[in-house]
């Protein structure tokens, strides 16, 4: 595997089948079920579950047959840019004070 692009917010993964993006804001949660979108280009995704009960997505794998590297670039930049705006918010909320963000590892 090879690490195509890497921030704070996601990691995007060439595995030689698939464009794999995590969202490493994510990451720590437990997958409870794979998913594809079942459309005429299938995106599969690693669902886990929030405290709330919701399903969230931590890795998106975009195949590479069906998908250019522009596609999961893109969707990284969006990710990352959509974090960026939640951490933004978040931080004028509490008033500019630094607040300490959970960095898993993986």
């Amino acid at each position: 595997m090879e690490v195509l692009m890497e921030n704070e917010f996601a990691r995007l993964i060439d595995d030689g089948q698939f464009y794999i993006l995590e969202d490493k804001t994510q990451l720590h949660r437990q997958i409870v079920v794979q998913k594809s979108t079942e459309t005429w280009k299938n995106i599969w995704l690693d669902l886990a579950e929030t405290e709330s009960g919701t399903l969230v997505a931590v890795r998106y794998y975009f195949p590479k047959n069906q998908f250019e590297y522009a596609v999961a670039r893109n969707a990284f930049n969006t990710l990352t840019s959509a974090r960026s705006k939640e951490l933004k918010r978040l931080k004028e909320l509490y008033g500019g004070v630094e607040i300490e963000l959970w960095r898993g590892e993986s």
